[in-house]
């Protein structure tokens, strides 16, 4: 049924060519539910087990991109038949934002910051802010109700330096992004004056002291290349944005994006100085991708 069912999806999502981002998370997940029915009827549980644990990834990916617009009563039917309060608190957000439960997510994550079951120092290396951020900002559009819960955190005894530093700059972020309401106007130029406030830092690529307005930047972008409207050369200009922005707020190693937004925006304006940047940058990620101690391997397909 799974496999059947991510087909399905897949084919709907060949039906609307203009929008690419869903095809290419669609496809994912039918690749994905295949791949566990190969390794299932190969008796093979163990690999079966991996993909299905990192199944949820897509869902992810797809439902903290937009405004949440729809709800999922299926999901409370779902959750009668899972023992969901006893996984970790991290674990239980993100099977919230997979079945579209958003405010039920974030209560988790507020939760989980709340707790002592990891030290500041755990928690800063666990992505749990990414996400939370992601479903506040993108999802639920509210930049308002992430700041008190950052300026309780970053109070915290044993909070690492470089944290206190991120989580100040994101608190400026969202209160910046509240006085200007970017939301109102042009998508595409309200995104590039955000993210020409995130790179006013020199060391932008090293760490993610900008990453709200990253996500703020990507959540109207998505909105651009999604809508339908606008010629070849605005759709190639908003994906090589989303594949910068996606290569600073990229939180999953299972499913990324940034090589599929620039690849997109070569395909969507051939030959336009967006394209030429977007080529630059997709051939640095590939090949590093595929170097190491041992040289350069870049497979023939890539």
């Amino acid at each position: 049924q799974l496999a059947n069912n991510s087909n399905e999806l897949a084919a709907h999502g060949n039906v609307n060519k203009q929008n690419q981002n869903f095809q290419f998370v669609s496809k994912s997940l039918a690749r994905d539910a295949q791949e566990i029915l190969t390794w299932y009827e190969l008796e093979r549980y163990d690999e079966a087990r991996f993909v299905l644990h990192n199944f949820t990834e897509n869902c992810i990916t797809c439902h903290s991109q937009h405004q949440d617009e729809k709800n999922f009563p299926g999901a409370q039917a779902f959750f009668k038949n899972v023992e969901i309060k006893k996984l970790p608190l991290v674990e239980r957000a993100q099977i919230q934002i997979a079945t579209r439960q958003f405010d039920d997510a974030l209560k988790t994550y507020e939760e989980f910051f709340a707790s002592e079951e990891f030290s500041p120092a755990q928690m800063a290396l666990m992505d749990a802010f990414t996400d939370y951020l992601k479903v506040s900002i993108r999802v639920k559009n509210d930049v308002k109700r992430p700041v008190p819960v950052l300026e309780k955190w970053v109070k915290r005894p044993g909070v690492p330096e470089y944290m206190k530093s991120h989580i100040n700059d994101w608190i400026i972020a969202l209160k910046d992004i509240q006085k200007s309401n970017p939301y109102k106007g042009n998508a595409l130029t309200n995104a590039k004056n955000l993210m020409k406030k995130a790179q006013t830092a020199p060391d932008v690529t090293l760490n993610r002291a900008k990453l709200v307005y990253f996500i703020a930047a990507s959540g109207l972008l998505l909105d651009v290349v999604d809508s339908g409207k606008g010629d070849k050369t605005q759709f190639g200009e908003a994906y090589y944005l989303l594949g910068i922005c996606e290569s600073i707020v990229g939180r999953s190693f299972w499913i990324s994006e940034t090589e599929f937004f620039l690849e997109a925006a070569i395909r969507s304006a051939p030959g336009s100085q967006s394209a030429q940047k977007a080529y630059v940058l997709l051939e640095e990620q590939v090949v590093s991708e595929f170097s190491g101690s041992s040289g350069t391997h870049v497979p023939a397909d890539m």
